[in-house]
């Protein structure tokens, strides 16, 4: 994941550098913020969609955002997409009070380890251009469609999948999957869905939210509740995912920390392991490969039908035990200290499927797996983790539907 990212940053206010500016106190407010775009990938980015909070001075009386407008380091307008976030002393709906904090979308062009830098024009002086391929969005029934003008996305449909279906060009590159878990040696499906819902729907960004819950008995008085937040921008073939598991339960009374109470058991859910799987279209040989640190080369290997892959960040023996994830491909087996590049793909020559785990090295074990029945496994946990009463776990992970090459 850290090759997908991009930052923004406010830096600072132009200085005045007038005397005749200067002799005036308070000194005027500037018309335009300056943002620090830096790529830290190593990886040269065009016309790439970042989402940054961007915080706005008081005193620039900023309450609507039809005044603003991004330009580029010319001056010259690029589509951009704005949504308040807060407000100075006052609640969203209060639009006549200045806007404290506005989440910011625009498609950025920075090289490899640069900066380049863009304005946000506050004064209503500039309109931004409409994106050459707006991000679309449809609803039938529960199943939400995202077209991002470089692939498809199809969720909430069926309970069960993390996507119903992705395409790219309109092939068909992922056809189903599953959600799963395993709580203390038992495996649970996930047949619940609670809620659907397009959280944020702008034309260079798309929001929804999906609710649901696994299969295990309530225990404690509640169920494992599961949440997945997509977000999808303009041009992109990624979905990145915020996946959330949550025992909504407790063992024990709520105020009584004392785990005798329990019975001398924890008072924890043990998960063995919090599956979502992306069954892939197309035939097996697939051309595989994994990346786990970043800055080693990816090893890579051809998988027939029935192989099976894994990049693993290994649960440690304790916390001083150095760490250490493990790369085994058909032939091809690799180790090392920190999955830290954290990817797996998988190729046919109808596309690729690619999958990642933000910081999977922070948040041991995971582990990325092609499954033998022609599936690729993001597991949120590979081993065992606690859940505690009344708490959860999550991980941020990305999909995309890539061309064959």
């Amino acid at each position: 994941m850290k090759a997908l990212r991009l930052t923004a940053a406010v830096l600072a206010l132009a200085p005045i550098s007038t005397p005749a500016a200067a002799a005036q106190w308070p000194p005027p407010m500037p018309a335009t913020l300056d943002l620090s775009v830096r790529e830290t990938a190593g990886v040269s980015r065009s016309g790439e969609v970042l989402r940054s909070g961007v915080p706005l001075p008081r005193s620039l009386a900023v309450t609507s955002t039809a005044s603003l407008a991004v330009v580029d380091a010319g001056g010259t307008p690029v589509p951009a997409e704005f949504r308040v976030l807060a407000r100075w002393n006052a609640g969203l709906s209060n639009t006549s009070a200045p806007i404290q904090w506005v989440l910011v979308a625009f498609p950025a062009t920075v090289a490899a380890n640069a900066t380049a830098t863009y304005r946000l024009v506050t004064n209503g002086s500039v309109a931004n251009p409409a994106p050459a391929a707006p991000v679309t969005v449809s609803v039938n029934g529960s199943q939400v469609t995202v077209g991002t003008g470089a692939a498809t996305f199809r969720v909430g449909g069926a309970a069960s999948v993390p996507f119903d279906e992705v395409t790219r060009g309109g092939a068909p590159l992922v056809t189903g999957g599953a959600l799963a878990t395993t709580i203390s040696g038992t495996p649970y499906g996930h047949s619940t869905t609670r809620s659907v819902t397009v959280e944020h729907q702008g034309p260079l960004s798309a929001v929804v939210t999906v609710q649901g819950a696994y299969d295990m008995p309530a225990r404690g008085g509640g169920v494992l509740s599961s949440l997945r937040r997509y977000v999808f921008t303009a041009g992109s073939p990624t979905a990145v995912v915020r996946q959330v598991a949550s025992w909504e339960g407790s063992d024990c009374f709520v105020q009584d920390y004392d785990t005798r109470s329990c019975g001398g058991n924890l008072n924890a859910l043990r998960a063995d392991r919090v599956r979502s799987t992306f069954l892939l279209a197309g035939a097996a040989p697939r051309d595989l490969s994994a990346v786990g640190a970043f800055a080693a080369p990816a090893a890579t290997a051809t998988a027939g039908a029935g192989a099976t892959a894994s990049l693993r960040q290994l649960l440690r023996a304790n916390r001083s035990a150095p760490q250490a994830f493990q790369v085994d491909l058909p032939g091809v087996a690799t180790s090392g200290t920190t999955a830290d590049g954290g990817m797996l793909t998988a190729s046919t020559p109808g596309g690729t499927v690619a999958v990642a785990l933000e910081r999977m090295h922070r948040f041991e074990p995971q582990a990325l797996r092609l499954l033998a029945e022609g599936s690729l496994a993001i597991d949120l946990v590979d081993d065992r983790a606690w859940i505690g009463n009344r708490q959860g776990l999550f991980a941020t992970w990305a999909l995309a539907a890539l061309p064959a090459s």
